[in-house]
């Protein structure tokens, strides 16, 4: 399914590019691919807490319900 979604997006995004269709960027989203790579590439090094923090909170739900 993932696949056969992906496939038709990639189709969609061909026939955009062909009739001259462009998305504006909007959010973390660039004029150029190598930029927008750049803008998420700081977001997921500023998430590395956030990650940590995830991990411990579903640790001590896991101790949580072993303890009763």
């Amino acid at each position: 399914l993932k696949s056969m979604t992906a496939a038709g997006v990639a189709m969609e995004s061909a026939l955009m590019s062909v009739n001259g269709i462009k998305i504006p960027p909007n959010g973390i989203v660039d004029e150029k691919p190598k930029d927008t790579m750049k803008n998420i590439g700081m977001i997921s090094y500023s998430m590395a807490q956030t990650d940590i923090t995830i991990v411990k909170i579903l640790q001590n739900l896991e101790l949580s319900l072993e303890n009763n």
